[in-house]
């Protein structure tokens, strides 16, 4: 099976971020600026639009059939995300990260509305949409847009979106597509951009401010012209290293305290040996294919290297179910809220980090593994 490089020395998913002059006349030259005037209010943690526009249109039916404009939702911050339910790897760290941005905002949740609009009108039908909105515990608490190919391709082009079918071998449904959120303040502006990478935190922190209108402009942080300033595509790729494993290595973080199947396990434990921290969910496909073979893998360690699962963003009931059907028996942890892994820099799910002995990150592997590649990654970082 092949292996997925990234190294530690850089983001896993790299965002490239493209801006193109639309023409004359549109209040501002195009170019990236780093600073910006402030005026009244609070700074935000997102990278600001400057100048801030108005949203484009937005009306499509959600997967009930139901009508959805984004006018409606005025007084509320609202965040707009372009994904595709089989995704396998950007797109389910997106909701997930947004998912635990609602439950931190707790009673501060009802000022924000999420919006998801789909990048494959093929694909995403009422009953996968319903499917993947249950299985990331999102049913009711974001709309997801769907529709025919020319009502998605309008709404692309005035969100500056792009999409594109790029079929592989090992992914006939892989779709290429522009990986940014648009927060849009209570007036009905965008005011701010994120990237894929986003936080929760981040969210955290602007949706109050930008359902209040109380935004200002930061001094830090790149500012993009949007909308009549430039056309704006963040792609999202695979950086695939050039350099061999340990370049640029770190430290891995502290792993999560919940423990859902075998003993406690922590960074001082597994010092020593190389290891690796698998990042897997039950309602990730590629994670069941993957999962055999972590199980063949770790009945055929015995004590030369460690082996550590890490359950991310998912139920408690549905890990158990996980873990009961596929017979893993190597320790389990759980990481509900999504810290531990924003911490590593998840790019994707299931995503392996392979430790070497002193417990930095020697490897990322993302995708699903073989036991033979797995080996192969200890054997490098051992």
């Amino acid at each position: 099976m092949r292996r997925t490089r990234v190294t530690a020395r850089v983001a896993a998913l790299v965002v490239v971020v493209a801006v193109a002059p639309l023409g004359a006349g549109c209040g501002g030259s195009g170019k990236a600026s780093q600073t910006g005037s402030p005026t009244s209010g609070a700074k935000l943690a997102g990278t600001l639009a400057k100048p801030s526009k108005p949203a484009p249109p937005l009306v499509l039916k959600d997967s009930l059939g139901q009508e959805v404009n984004i006018d409606k939702y005025r007084g509320k911050a609202v965040l707009v995300t372009f994904i595709y339910d089989h995704c396998p790897d950007v797109c389910p760290i997106i909701v997930g990260n947004l998912h635990t941005a609602q439950n931190e905002l707790g009673p501060e949740a009802n000022k924000l509305q999420i919006i998801a609009v789909s990048v494959d009108p093929k694909g995403d039908t009422p009953k996968t949409v319903k499917a993947f909105l249950k299985d990331h515990q999102m049913t009711g608490r974001m709309q997801y847009l769907i529709g025919s190919r020319p009502q998605l391709e309008k709404v692309w082009s005035a969100w500056h979106i792009v999409s594109k079918s790029s079929p592989t071998k090992k992914s006939p449904d892989l779709v290429e597509h522009s990986a940014l959120l648009y927060e849009i303040s209570g007036s009905g502006k965008i005011t701010t951009l994120y990237p894929a990478s986003f936080t929760p935190g981040q969210i955290v922190h602007d949706v109050p401010i930008l359902a209040s209108g109380r935004a200002r402009m930061s001094k830090r942080g790149l500012i993009l012209g949007l909308l009549g300033v430039g056309a704006v595509a963040m792609l999202v790729v695979v950086e695939i290293a050039t350099s061999g494993p340990g370049a640029g290595k770190r430290a891995a973080p502290t792993l999560p305290s919940q423990v859902l199947r075998g003993p406690r396990v922590d960074l001082a434990s597994l010092r020593g040996k190389p290891a690796l921290v698998n990042f897997w969910a039950s309602w990730c496909a590629p994670c069941k294919q993957e999962a055999p073979e972590l199980e063949r893998l770790a009945r055929t360690l015995h004590g030369q290297a460690r082996l550590v699962g890490v359950d991310w963003n998912d139920t408690t009931a549905n890990a158990t179910a996980f873990i009961r059907q596929y017979g893993l028996t190597y320790p389990i942890l759980r990481d509900g809220s999504s810290e531990v892994g924003n911490r590593f820099g998840l790019p994707g799910l299931p995503t392996t980090f392979v430790l070497d002995p002193h417990g930095d990150i020697a490897e990322v592997l993302l995708g699903p593994q073989s036991e033979s590649s797995l080996r192969q990654a200890l054997g490098s970082a051992g």
